[in-house]
C-alpha cells in the first residue's frame, strides 16, 4: 500500500475540517455557524470519506439539510478531491421516537 492509501493524520484532518469552516464562516451568519457548524468536530480521515462528529442528532441533520453540500463545495476549491461524509453523533439517544411528539412544533 501506498503512503497515498493511509488515512491521514490529525493535524492533517483537522486542518482539512478547520480550513473549509474558515472557508464558510464569512459566508454564513455568526449565529448560525456558531450554533450549527462550530459543535461539529472532524474525527477522521480516511481516503475520501471524511467523518464528523455531532453533538446531537439536530445537529447533524440541521447540517446534512443545509450545509452539507456548502462544506463538500469548499473542501472540493481546496483539494480538487470529491469528498464524501460520514456522521456519528455523540450523545445517545435514550427515546428518540418518544420525543418526536411536541419536541418537533418548538
Amino acid at each position: 500500500m501506498s503512503e497515498d492509501e493511509q488515512p491521514l493524520e490529525t493535524n492533517e484532518m483537522t486542518g482539512l475540517w478547520e480550513s473549509a469552516l474558515s472557508t464558510l464562516e464569512g459566508r454564513i451568519k455568526p449565529h448560525n455557524f456558531e450554533m450549527w457548524l462550530k459543535p461539529i468536530q472532524c474525527k477522521a480521515v480516511d481516503g475520501v470519506r471524511i467523518t464528523l462528529s455531532a453533538p446531537s442528532k439536530w445537529i447533524k441533520e440541521w447540517f446534512q439539510d443545509n450545509y452539507q453540500s456548502i462544506v463538500l463545495d469548499a473542501i472540493r476549491a481546496q483539494t480538487n478531491t470529491d469528498y464524501e461524509i460520514v456522521f456519528e453523533v455523540r450523545e445517545p439517544e435514550p427515546s428518540a421516537e418518544a420525543g418526536l411528539t411536541g419536541a418537533e412544533a418548538a
